[in-house]
């Protein structure tokens, strides 16, 4: 027995020894990792002419190695099983993937790159696909001059599905050197092109001792173009620190996005975005500087800090748009701003100024009968065209759900197929509703003529009712409820339905006439007595 445990261990030990696959540094050509060979320890700097990277593989560095891409490669992961690139352990970061002039054909798809002390990926003059990566947790401190952390760019660079999130950008330096920093998230040289993305939490910071400290784009920074479809940018902060001796000290320009150049957001949210500057701080949303010719259309901004949107130089054309809620001002610049809902007004064809109603002040969407339903540019390239998100009718919708563009949204619709509140004018208690049986009880006064009511009733969110093929609206549709109704509730999906029966109970009594007196005789009586009620 003895020997047959020791032989079990052997093994286990055996299977550990393999499972971690030793990397040096070097040149990799012809290889692909797989589950049985993971994780891969790197223990040098890596140059990749050829690697293909299966689902589930987890790569990790034992030092500050640079994993540099200059060939081909293929990393692509699913929804459930991402390929994992970090450090090995608390103590050692490493140095991000670097694809530097590699020939075209690399991808990277359901990957989590975290906790490089350098740039998450840093990309020069190639072209690599990237989608659904989550690209987090990286930390890029330098003395001087800092610049994206989660990503750097110079080229081209166009990401979809991915999400930056809680990457630092840290300028930090001492009296003879000015600090900037660009992008806590993202800096992109060139042209960036975001599609469906999230760039959330993002901290650029700049903190010199004794000298000049500035900040651009606490989430994204651009010198060049920005293209931007159906993204949100959340809570990122720009905080251009500065001292007290600094010659001009420190400001802070656009807590979410801050570009120099072109401009060209569509069906966005910028949200909760925070500027900062020891001695200054302009746009907690967006910062458009050296604009070309730039838009916004149907974006909502929202809840930033400062001002909305800021513009300098060549006029930014803002349509369709929600800015509200935002710090010192909601817009301001050099702007045109038509078909948009500003608050405390804008001048402009088709603006309005009421209270957006989100659903919620962290979930920008608008509800029906919100005042920016049908109340965007009316002009039909404009038109709604997916419901949901859109509402109301084809006209635009303001906002960052409406229009055309609107349906880049990933919606799930809710497969909820219940009955939350039923009610009649005529019950003389609440209904009893069985969410397990699905089933609702309800009692009505003496006399109700149960063969005509009108009901109240909530159904969930997007599911809607019929009976007998008869759509049913609260508070107008007639039923019979002589005998047991069936509701046939059918879910925002579409493809959920589950019937409800609904029971009308009639009440016994007087009703409510007076009585003057009874009399009940004979007196005593047996076991028969008549009674006789006078009102």
């Amino acid at each position: 027995m003895r020997r047959t445990i020791i032989f079990a261990i052997g093994l286990i030990m055996m299977r550990l020894t393999i499972a971690q696959t030793p990397v040096p540094g070097g040149t990799i050509v012809g290889e692909n990792w797989t589950t049985y060979g993971s994780p891969y320890l790197i223990c040098g700097n890596v140059s990749i002419a050829s690697l293909s990277i299966q689902p589930g593989v987890t790569v990790l560095f034992s030092g500050n190695y640079t994993f540099e891409v200059s060939g081909v490669l293929t990393a692509v992961g699913t929804f459930s099983d991402s390929i994992v690139f970090s450090q090995a352990d608390s103590l050692n970061g490493w140095n991000g993937i670097k694809f530097n002039y590699s020939a075209p054909g690399s991808e990277m798809a359901y990957c989590i790159i975290e906790k490089s002390y350098n740039h998450g990926i840093f990309i020069d003059s190639s072209t690599p696909i990237i989608r659904n990566c989550c690209i987090e947790n990286n930390h890029f401190t330098t003395n001087g001059t800092a610049a994206g952390g989660g990503i750097y760019g110079i080229g081209t660079i166009t990401l979809t599905d991915c999400i930056v999130k809680n990457n630092l950008t840290h300028a930090s330096g001492t009296y003879t050197i000015g600090q900037y920093g660009y992008g806590g998230g993202i800096y992109v040289i060139g042209n960036l092109n975001l599609f469906k993305c999230k760039i959330l939490g993002n901290n650029l910071w700049a903190s010199p001792d004794w000298a000049t400290g500035h900040t651009y784009g606490g989430g994204i920074a651009v010198v060049g173009i920005l293209n931007m479809y159906n993204c949100c940018v959340s809570n990122n902060i720009s905080n251009g620190g500065g001292c007290q001796g600094g010659i001009d000290k420190g400001y802070g320009y656009g807590g979410g996005i801050w570009v120099n150049d072109t401009l060209n957001i569509y069906n966005s949210i910028i949200s909760n975005n925070t500027v900062a500057g020891y001695n200054g701080r302009i746009a907690g949303g967006v910062f458009c500087a050296n604009v070309g010719t730039s838009s916004i259309v149907n974006a909502t901004i929202a809840y930033n800090s400062n001002e909305g949107i800021y513009s300098n130089n060549d006029t930014l054309e803002i349509i369709n748009t929600i800015s509200y809620f935002n710090g010192t001002s909601q817009v301001s610049g050099n702007v045109n701003v038509t078909f948009s809902d500003i608050q405390n007004g804008f001048i402009g064809e088709g603006n309005i100024n009421y209270n957006p109603v989100f659903q919620s002040s962290t979930n920008l969407i608008i509800v029906l009968g919100s005042p920016c339903v049908d109340a965007g540019d009316p002009y039909f390239v404009y038109n709604d065209a997916c419901f949901p998100p859109s509402l109301g009718t084809e006209i635009n919708d303001m906002g960052a759900h409406g229009g055309p563009d609107a349906c880049g949204w990933d919606i799930v619709l809710s497969s909820n197929t219940d009955i939350l509140e039923y009610s009649f004018p005529e019950q003389t208690s609440s209904a009893v509703i069985n969410q397990t049986n699905h089933t609702v009880d309800i009692e009505v006064g003496y006399g109700t003529d149960v063969a005509s009511l009108v009901a109240f009733f909530t159904l969930s969110d997007g599911a809607t009712a019929s009976v007998d093929g008869v759509n049913q609206q609260s508070g107008n549709t007639i039923n019979d409820f002589t005998s047991p109704v069936t509701y046939v509730v059918t879910a925002e999906d579409g493809a959920t339905i589950q019937d409800w029966v609904i029971t009308v109970d009639i009440a016994i009594g007087f009703g409510e006439n007076y009585l003057r007196y009874f009399n009940i005789y004979p007196n005593p009586f047996a076991h028969k007595a008549t009674i006789n009620i006078y009102n």
